[in-house]
């Protein structure tokens, strides 16, 4: 269960234009990762997922938008235990931690790759089992370097969305 149920910032279980209950949102076991667009759809990790699915993307009813990627692997779209994602604010572009080849995979909004950064080491640009991520207003990209002991900044993407 992705979340018990849903709740506005009084503590109050949330409700739609219309008073509706929102209602729960459901996972599989094995969550990780969470990040949220400008549309208010979640991405979530499914560390459950035994082939493709992998990554998700949910609106605030529960209903899945989308879905991508494979376990296991080292190419375009692979994962060997993905940890955490985050949004690009300025173009919903999706950055996935994918912790055991040591490297940060990018995705447009509709799940097609577009590139990845990192490899496994200790110099600038490589990682040693990162975990965490996040994305600022500017697009510049954090990345927790775990083993490393730091956390790294990526000059953001070069591409915009301009209209949402």
């Amino acid at each position: 269960m992705l979340f018990r149920s849903l709740f506005d910032a009084a503590h109050q279980p949330a409700r739609d234009a219309q008073g509706h209950s929102l209602g729960a949102i459901s996972a599989g076991g094995g969550v990780k990762g969470l990040a949220s667009d400008a549309n208010n759809d979640i991405y979530y990790i499914d560390n459950t997922a035994s082939a493709g699915g992998v990554i998700r993307k949910v609106n605030l009813k529960g209903q899945v938008l989308l879905q991508f990627g494979y376990r296991g692997g080292r190419g375009a779209g692979y994962f060997e235990n993905p940890s955490d994602l985050a949004v690009d604010p300025r173009n919903r572009d999706l950055y996935v931690v994918d912790t055991g080849n040591n490297r940060v995979q990018r995705f447009n909004r509709d799940g097609a790759f577009l590139s990845e950064f990192g490899g496994m080491g200790a110099g600038q640009g490589q990682f040693n089992q990162p975990q965490g991520i996040a994305v600022d207003r500017e697009g510049y990209v954090y990345v927790a370097d775990s083993n490393n002991n730091r956390i790294q900044k990526f000059a953001p993407s070069k591409s915009v969305y301009a209209g949402f």
